[in-house]
């Protein structure tokens, strides 16, 4: 419907990506975000939402096709769909949701998650998303050189993970971590 309404171009992204990329903690969506160019009002099709989300990097970057219900999908690939999510968790149904994705998310490019974050030019986005790499290192392969490439980008003050959250403060990416973040 969507693609019929809005062409089969339309990217899906934030919240609907988790979801295509298996992420996300709910079985169903009742608000879907389409990365588009410019602001458009929300709108309702079919019982569910849809929300046009204007994203800071072009929609050309970090797209790939996703296959649902024998219906090929362009939507932000994983790395891409793991930052929005970081940068706007309300996009993604809260915290929550994204903590949850992450703890689930496997075969991240930890170099392709990297380079990405650097193009948003959000030292708070660098700081959270530096924190999260050096977390799922291992998992996610990424290596000190690549982790390390990110401070020049940091905050030059301390911020918070997450507005109204305290917690302790990680010195290396400038952060306030809020107790029993990562459940692992």
């Amino acid at each position: 419907a969507m693609q019929d309404a809005y062409g089969e171009s339309v990217l899906f992204g934030y919240g609907t990506a988790l979801f295509l990329h298996g992420l996300s903690r709910y079985a169903h969506l009742s608000e879907y975000y389409v990365v588009s160019p410019v602001k458009r009002k929300p709108r309702s099709a079919g019982g569910f939402g849809i929300r046009f989300i204007k994203p800071p990097l072009t929609e050309e970057m970090g797209t790939t096709t996703k296959c649902h219900d024998r219906i090929s999908l362009c939507v932000t690939n994983l790395e891409r769909t793991l930052i929005d999510c970081i940068h706007r968790p309300k996009y993604a149904q809260g915290w929550e949701n994204v903590i949850h994705a992450l703890d689930r998310a496997e075969r991240v490019k930890g170099r392709r998650l990297i380079e990405y974050v650097k193009q948003y030019r959000t030292p708070s986005l660098v700081a959270k998303v530096g924190l999260i790499a050096e977390h799922y290192a291992t998992r996610w392969k990424v290596s000190n050189s690549n982790l390390d490439s990110l401070r020049s980008y940091l905050p030059k003050t301390t911020i918070k993970f997450a507005r109204g959250s305290g917690g302790r403060l990680n010195k290396k990416w400038n952060i306030y971590v809020p107790e029993g973040m990562f459940h692992e």
